[in-house]
């Protein structure tokens, strides 16, 4: 993805985040999660929930919300990359063989993507 590309996603993510059905969406995921025996739940965020279009190479986004104290399974995409961005909360995240604290998205900051590649084995700790 180009840098122009991925300065369109961040703004996305920005709007997004300053969207009141996004924040409601949020809130309503997170009640979800505390009640849920599940370590996760994901939402589809749509270009018409976003009320804009994907910037190009991006076809999907999903917005997942995992249990304090969770680990998810290690797994891997192998037709896709993934950018991933955290929003709120702590843990670990591990790619490939680095694992690092999580950062938590600031649309000024180059960290806030964690770009995951192709079939690179990746796992978030909460």
């Amino acid at each position: 993805m180009s840098i122009v590309n991925l300065r369109n996603l961040t703004s996305l993510a920005k709007n997004a985040l300053a969207s009141q059905g996004i924040l409601r969406m949020i809130e309503s995921s997170k009640k979800k999660i505390e009640k849920s025996k599940e370590p996760f739940i994901w939402e589809v965020l749509s270009e018409r929930l976003l009320g804009e279009s994907f910037p190009e190479g991006i076809r999907s986004a999903w917005m997942f919300f995992l249990r304090p104290n969770t680990s998810c399974p290690s797994h891997r995409h192998p037709n896709s990359v993934q950018y991933s961005a955290i929003v709120e909360g702590g843990g670990t995240i591990r790619i490939g063989e680095e694992q690092k604290e999580i950062q938590i998205f600031d649309p000024v900051r180059r960290q806030a993507w964690y770009v995951i590649r192709k079939d690179v084995p990746h796992q978030f700790i909460t």
